[in-house]
């Protein structure tokens, strides 16, 4: 019988709030090795930034450009100059990343209108950010005083459980409870969804992670975000099917996600069993013939390194027929 090679699906936290933070069931940060035999996706799909506030619940973000705008504004660079709405211009400058800016704004409102829960809670995102969880989840402690059933804090407080230095699993497991309250609070809370099943991912828990992915896609209407989380649970499940329509979903909607047609690479050698397709995808993410993937660099090296891999595999004869679905 011949043996099938098997390339490594790794995952990491995909913080709901700022940029991409890949950590062991510790907190330290992992690196993907570049083995053949661990080739994986290391870079994180764009992370989303969460504005929480009664006129923007959330915008996912990806090279700071809103992919998920929820209160109908696209124009975030116009806001984050706004001299007009000093609300809009704090949430303009969250959503396009600039957190010093945003807390500037924020103190400055607060000297205007002290206790203002939205500029509170600005705050606490905009610190998340910042990576600095203490803070971040000390500005959402203060809103939970303020409105006991506000989500977006609950979201925060669960953030800065995660996170926390010599975190333990019981911490993980107060953390995945703080994400659990938010999403049950608001059934249509999604930043608590991601950072749970991103969480539970990281803990092995990959059924559970399906479930909260799956919930989180049909709240923002199978949003990218979203949809990459599934497809990387659904393949640690061995769900081979449900991963590939997820990375598909994603490629669909948009050409140029390297790291998602690096998944779905992954899921045609690991599960479908159709190394002629998957050489196919990492050869088109390599040659880049039309330019669409030039700022993924990290992924079209770690792609070269696949199809190298792959080539190679093939050539020994280690692979079974194409098309074969498991």
């Amino acid at each position: 019988m011949k043996k099938q090679t098997k390339i490594k699906i790794s995952g990491c936290f995909m913080i709901a709030l700022m940029l991409p933070a890949c950590s062991t069931g510790r907190g330290a940060k992992r690196k993907a090795s570049e083995s053949p035999e661990t080739v994986s996706a290391a870079v994180a799909p764009p992370a989303p930034s969460v504005i929480a506030s009664k006129e923007l619940i959330m915008i996912a973000t990806g090279e700071k450009s809103p992919i998920l705008p929820i209160s109908g504004s696209t124009n975030w660079i116009e806001m984050s100059e706004s001299t007009a709405n000093n609300h809009d211009r704090l949430y303009g400058l969250l959503a396009t990343g600039q957190s010093d800016l945003a807390i500037d704004e924020a103190h400055r409102l607060l000297e205007q209108q002290p206790g203002d829960v939205s500029v509170i809670l600005s705050l606490g995102v905009a610190f998340g950010m910042k990576r600095n969880y203490e803070m971040s989840g000390y500005y959402g402690d203060l809103v939970l005083k303020l409105k006991p059933e506000n989500s977006d804090s609950m979201n925060l407080m669960g953030l800065r459980t995660m996170m926390a230095s010599g975190n333990r699993r019981g911490d993980f497991d107060d953390a995945i409870s703080w994400f659990k309250k938010a999403s049950d609070n608001d059934n249509t809370h999604v930043a608590a969804l991601l950072n749970m099943g991103y969480l539970q991912l990281d803990l092995g828990d990959a059924a559970s992670a399906v479930s909260s992915f799956d919930l989180a896609s049909n709240r923002c209407e199978k949003c990218s975000t979203a949809q990459f989380g599934l497809g990387l649970a659904a393949a640690r499940s061995a769900n081979w099917i449900q991963a590939q329509q997820a990375f598909e979903s994603i490629v669909a909607q948009d050409k140029s996600r390297a790291d998602a047609q690096y998944q779905l690479a992954l899921v045609n050698i690991n599960g479908l069993n159709n190394p002629s397709r998957a050489t196919s995808l990492l050869q088109d993410i390599v040659s880049d013939a039309d330019g669409r993937f030039q700022k993924s660099v990290t992924i079209k090296r770690v792609a070269n390194v696949t199809l190298r891999q792959l080539k190679a595999t093939d050539r020994n004869g280690s692979f079974p027929s194409e098309g074969k679905k498991k």
